[in-house]
């Protein structure tokens, strides 16, 4: 099955995020934050017609949004001359701006319909169950759900079939959104790239193109609760879901392994804190305990094992999975990342990206380049430890630092103060990008690590 590779690239740019919780308290009375909101609803639907008219329609286009941003500047300038500066108010951007984007009118039917390829736009075949409960204007929870493998001969489960074998009829059907991913039978989701192999990177790009570019439609659509976005992966798909994962850290709030495998070579240090379910049999226990330790010295708690109930794919155990998802929410603005690309293309994390980096190809995998970054508010300090990274970027607000004051970066044990200003339109231009009303970040800083400082960071791979 031919991926595109662009448009691969394009759902990359649109990762979902999610929340977190802060205990600054809002400068704004709820009506205000209401009023903002709405105004901030016209300003992105204006601003996102706008970026996609054709030209015969872009002065409509820009005039419409224009007027949006004029009205909402207006409204925005007046609260912070009254109440201060909302920039710095986390409580306040995510009353504003969550929830921010308009989506079409669609009918949830409870029944779950498959949707073509489309070879001319180069999407892959998936199905979607949409509740009945399903609301536009209210964000949803939704998991992303890849179906197992018969045989490398039948190929996979359709994805109707395996919904109906796991999910169907559950409590989950009535409050969430499943996008069942459709894997072309040619291609092997588990195996495990080798870096620097000839054609493992266009492999890499079809497997998460099967998964990621019909997963984009379903995004664009239907409105996805960010926080609440799950993977869940059957047979001969656990392992590349955990990949997956390492790629995009802060692209889910937890990750269920129906079938899990125990990959040495592969880095989980970017995952750290990430909640992950692991269904056990008698042909799986070992691996999953292997991973259960591996996940637990990286935080402590992470990972669950649930002893498997039934035959796979375990539809006995629903209620259990249900049990373990609910209250799982995905933490965007964690104070510790890491960083530790398993692919030379893929080196972002909540909010540290690695810039240039040595390849992977050319180290052994204790050397391979890995970024640590931790954030202190009482002591105004971010710590990086990094290992064959040139340079690197954090995007940056006031629940990580105090950003009226300057504060202390410290890049593997060489410290400097910086004080950064705070840049509503970088937050709101990258927010769009992000397709995420929860990416709220006013300040990126960027760094070079210093020569002398480039040797192996302090610290054992994977950990924090």
């Amino acid at each position: 099955m031919a991926v595109s590779s662009v448009l691969l690239a394009t759902f990359l740019s649109l990762a979902p995020q999610g929340p977190e919780g802060s205990a600054a308290q809002p400068i704004l009375a709820p009506a205000e934050q209401k009023s903002l909101r709405d105004k901030a609803l016209k300003l992105i639907e204006t601003r996102t017609a706008y970026d996609l008219a054709p030209e015969k329609a872009r002065d409509k286009a820009n005039r419409d949004y224009q007027k949006a941003k004029e009205a909402f500047q207006k409204e925005w300038e007046g609260r912070i001359e009254k109440k201060g500066n909302l920039l710095k108010s986390l409580p306040d951007l995510q009353a504003i701006f969550a929830n921010s984007f308009t989506y079409e009118r669609r009918s949830g039917t409870d029944m779950i319909k498959k949707e073509d390829a489309k070879p001319k736009d180069g999407l892959p075949e998936y199905s979607v169950m949409v509740p009945k409960a399903y609301k536009n204007d209210v964000p949803m929870r939704s998991l992303l759900v890849v179906p197992g493998r018969v045989s490398e001969k039948d190929g996979w489960v359709e994805g109707r079939d395996h919904y109906a074998q796991t999910w169907d009829g559950s409590a989950s059907s009535k409050d969430s959104i499943f996008h069942v991913a459709q894997i072309d039978k040619t291609i092997a989701l588990d195996d495990l790239p080798v870096a620097g192999r000839e054609g493992e990177e266009e492999k890499e790009v079809a497997r998460i193109g099967s998964l990621l570019l019909g997963f984009g439609e379903t995004k664009r659509n239907f409105n996805l609760d960010r926080g609440r976005v799950f993977l869940d992966c059957g047979k001969e798909s656990s392992a590349f879901g955990l990949r997956l994962a390492t790629h995009f850290p802060d692209l889910f709030a937890g990750v269920i392994l129906r079938w899990p495998v125990f990959q040495e070579d592969l880095r989980l240090g970017s995952i750290a804190g990430l909640p992950v379910l692991l269904v056990a049999t008698a042909e799986t226990k070992d691996a999953a305990a292997k991973l259960k330790d591996s996940l637990d010295k990286l935080q402590a708690g992470s990972c669950t094992v649930m002893d498997a109930t039934g035959a796979y794919p375990f539809r006995d155990g629903t209620a259990e999975i249900e049990k373990w998802m609910a209250d799982k929410q995905r933490r965007l603005m964690r104070p510790q990342i890491v960083v530790e690309p398993n692919d030379d293309r893929f080196k972002k994390a909540f909010w540290a990206v690695i810039g240039r980096m040595d390849p992977l190809a050319a180290l052994p995998r204790d050397m391979r380049p890995r970024l640590e970054v931790s954030a202190d508010r009482a002591t105004n300090r971010i710590t990086v430890k990094s290992r064959g990274v040139e340079n690197f970027a954090l995007w940056l607000n006031d629940s990580l630092v105090d950003l009226d004051k300057e504060y202390t970066v410290v890049v593997n044990d060489k410290a400097f103060t910086q004080k950064s200003t705070r840049d509503f339109g970088r937050m709101f231009d990258q927010m769009l990008v992000k397709f995420d009303g929860d990416f709220l970040f006013p300040v990126l800083f960027e760094c070079n690590v210093p020569a002398e400082t480039k040797a192996p960071a302090t610290g054992g791979e994977g950990k924090q």
